[in-house]
């Protein structure tokens, strides 16, 4: 045989190999690109059995879930379940691509299908959990999530799912048994300690709020959620500053997140009122923006009154933050004399700062019916509308 017929001979022989076997391994490789370049090959060749075609379609449909690429996913999925329609997992997978994609109705299908199917695949109550979670069937999705548990409970996303399911439904206790249990198996999934820091914050504890969401912020630093919720606990224990940045660097990552929006302009009111009325602050006092800072007048001290010395008194509780106490003592004042301006002031901008607004309103009301002339209770007024707006 002549060497160019031994050449051509050859190349038609490499031509028509099948997909090399190397393509199947690096198809089920942990690498990324690996992945894709060899389940792209392998579905391209289409010479492996269905059940193998399908779990390249499906290590694909992730990759490309992975890379936010869901039209790409949902195709691969399709073809998947095309493949292997008794099998519960291409369901599985495609129910979590649709979810995402906001089709409620498909997604639930598919996880009812796959249950159907496989019983015993702890994905399937999974899924089906989070679309009950999504729909606010909170007690059908807490009893997927136990079922989840009792399959597997040696999965720490188990417990983060019913622990969630569990802060819904308000057992507390319980949501933090969970949670802490997962922490235990996985301490790198941030969504357990946002979690469990929604259950300390709805106890009351801000210091555990607080460590928590500082957990989940290391974990993912680009969780505009977790951010405004380390906020609002800041914002709850008066530190206006940190609440201030963690707002900021929350709507810089989602400038439209309306929640950020509002507690980040509560946190500038709350600052500027307990400035104006003299509590120390760590930072100097900024006022909210195109608005005036409202304020207290203080007490004269030419007279020692009751009410001068009821106004004294609030002042000083203010300034050590006793916020309940010095409230009281302006409500005394203006029992003692309810034409006083300055007591209405004083406890408009104490209402106010207990986010009591309209009854804050109220005073400023009585004061510029007293004192038309008074600008400074129009201007604490307009102040307070401003921001509730």
């Amino acid at each position: 045989m002549k060497p160019a017929s031994l050449s051509l001979l050859l190349c038609a022989a490499l031509l028509a190999t099948p997909a090399r076997a190397d393509d199947w391994d690096d198809c089920r490789s942990t690498n990324p690109d690996k992945q894709m370049a060899g389940c792209t090959a392998v579905i391209e060749k289409r010479e492996r059995p269905a059940p193998d075609l399908a779990l390249a379609h499906r290590m694909r449909g992730s990759g490309y879930a992975r890379r936010d690429m869901l039209d790409r996913a949902l195709g691969d999925f399709d073809r998947a379940v095309e493949l292997v329609p008794a099998s519960a997992a291409p369901l599985i997978d495609r129910a979590a691509v649709l979810r995402r994609l906001g089709q409620l109705d498909r997604a639930l299908a598919d996880a009812e299908r796959a249950v159907e199917l496989d019983p015993k695949n702890v994905g399937g109550f999974m899924q089906r959990g989070q679309l009950r979670t999504q729909r606010r069937e909170w007690d059908k999705a807490l009893a997927d999530f136990e079922q989840a548990v009792t399959l597997r409970p040696d999965n720490p996303n188990a417990y983060v799912a019913r622990g969630s399911a569990l802060l819904q439904n308000g057992n507390l206790d319980r949501a933090i048994a969970d949670l802490d249990r997962a922490i235990a198996m996985n301490a790198s999934n941030p969504d357990a300690f946002a979690f469990r820091g929604d259950a300390y914050r709805k106890k009351g504890d801000l210091a555990r709020t607080i460590a928590d969401f500082s957990r989940a912020i290391e974990l993912n630093p680009k969780g505009a959620g977790f951010l405004v919720a380390r906020g609002d606990a800041y914002l709850a224990r008066d530190a206006f500053d940190q609440a201030i940045a963690d707002f900021d660097r929350a709507l810089a990552l989602a400038p439209d997140n309306r929640r950020a929006q509002e507690l980040k302009r509560k946190a500038l009111a709350a600052k500027s009122a307990v400035a104006a009325a003299g509590v120390p602050s760590t930072a100097p006092a900024a006022p909210a923006p195109g608005v005036s800072v409202p304020s207290v007048e203080p007490p004269s001290s030419a007279k020692a009154t009751p009410l001068n010395a009821a106004l004294a008194r609030s002042l000083a509780l203010l300034k050590q933050r006793k916020l309940d106490e010095a409230l009281a003592e302006a409500n005394r004042a203006v029992a003692l004399d309810p034409a006083s301006v300055a007591a209405l002031q004083l406890r408009a901008t104490l209402r106010h700062i207990n986010k009591q607004h309209a009854e804050a309103i109220a005073d400023l009301d009585q004061a510029i019916g007293l004192a038309p002339r008074n600008a400074q209770s129009f201007v604490s007024r307009g102040w307070i509308f401003t921001m509730l707006a």
